[in-house]
């Protein structure tokens, strides 16, 4: 953006307009991969991913750009709901280490990319680095088309017509309703990390900051494996209840530190709690009927990508509004909160997985289903 001319103003609006594209992606996406399955969904969606990685490329002006980024923002988040479908379909008892796997490969794969990526950018230019990532995402597409298996039977558009309750019907199971709310909490309230560059402590040294990037991507890559395997283990409402406490403790002793230790081990438990807390996706998979998993999926994301937003575009102004120190105790209480909403969603008949799923589940089609 900032090589097309495009100011800072214009790359906030952009931004913010694509986290719009994501909730409205997820949303939607959820809806779709449930009506006409999650493997052609999924396939189409990288489609669309890979054509706006294509038009950035192309594109000569921000405009042009930022349309693309946009159409990529808004696939990306409407495939999330039919990956997770495919993922529970392939390994329910096992969900949590694969998705773990997947981030913890991920994580291991973007260090390089990034690298990558930047050597590109300066030796051949931005729009050969698109180019490539729209190349990439047609090959993988390729790939899934081959390797992912037909499905059986026809997809869960049928009966979630037949059940006519839309969104509001998935609230109507208790547990989601506080799953949602932990989640909206968690988003809202978990704005502080955000302005750490704010922070009177850190304000003196880039490198300072560039730790806590790289505390980030250290948890994501050593953390994301082991709490999926836990959460499988243990049970995934443990898990996810443990890292938003984890998180909310982290903040809550955040503004008395001096030590630019002590604030790195906050931090550092801050992101594994937060790398935990983001297995509430497969926590609402597994309330999820199998028909509704998709749009269970998509709600929640979207909750999650308008909570972050709000708390994020309104999170500068109450920064300056009650100080760092206030600012911080705040995102401790948001996870708090999401914790405690956690619990009372146990209490009010969260169920376990081992119970409700059989050990090799089939399709969709051919599960049994059951209304939330």
């Amino acid at each position: 953006m900032r090589s097309m001319g495009a100011g800072s103003e214009v790359l906030g609006l952009v931004l913010g307009l694509g986290y719009g594209a994501a909730v409205l992606g997820s949303l939607a996406g959820g809806r779709l991969a449930d009506q006409v399955g999650p493997r052609s969904w999924l396939l189409l969606c990288l489609a669309l991913v890979s054509a706006g990685l294509a038009v950035q490329g192309a594109s000569a002006s921000w405009l042009v750009a930022a349309l693309g980024f946009l159409l990529v923002q808004g696939a990306q988040a409407a495939l999330r709901p039919a990956a997770l479908r495919l993922l529970a379909d392939a390994a329910w008892e096992r969900m949590g280490s694969a998705l773990g796997f997947l981030s913890t490969t991920y994580s291991a794969v973007a260090v390089g990319g990034a690298l990558l990526a930047g050597w590109l950018a300066q030796e051949v230019g931005w729009w050969a680095v698109f180019l490539a990532k729209a190349a990439l995402h047609l090959l993988v597409l390729v790939a899934l088309a081959a390797l992912l298996p037909s499905p059986r039977g026809k997809p869960g558009g049928a009966a979630l017509r037949a059940e006519g309750r839309g969104w509001a019907g998935l609230l109507e199971h208790a547990p989601l309703r506080y799953i949602y709310a932990a989640a909206i909490a968690g988003a809202v309230l978990g704005y502080a990390p955000s302005f750490l560059a704010y922070d009177p402590r850190l304000t003196g040294s880039t490198l300072v900051l560039a730790g806590f990037a790289s505390i980030y991507n250290a948890a994501w890559l050593l953390g994301g494996w082991p709490a999926g395997l836990l959460g499988d283990r243990f049970g995934r409402w443990r898990i996810v209840v443990g890292g938003y406490t984890a998180a909310g403790l982290a903040w809550l002793l955040f503004p008395w530190q001096r030590e630019l230790a002590q604030l790195y081990l906050l931090y550092a438990l801050h992101c594994l709690g937060s790398v935990a807390s983001s297995y509430v996706e497969l926590l609402a998979v597994e309330e999820a009927p199998p028909e509704r998993q998709g749009q269970v999926v998509g709600l929640l994301n979207a909750l999650r990508l308008a909570g972050s937003a709000a708390g994020e575009g309104f999170g500068g102004i109450l920064w300056r509004a009650v100080g760092a120190e206030a600012s911080y105790l705040l995102a401790g209480a948001g996870m708090g909160a999401a914790a405690l909403l956690l619990y009372r969603a146990r209490a009010v008949g969260l169920t376990r997985p081992a119970a409700t799923a059989p050990a090799s589940p089939p399709s969709p089609s051919a599960r049994s289903t059951s209304s939330p």
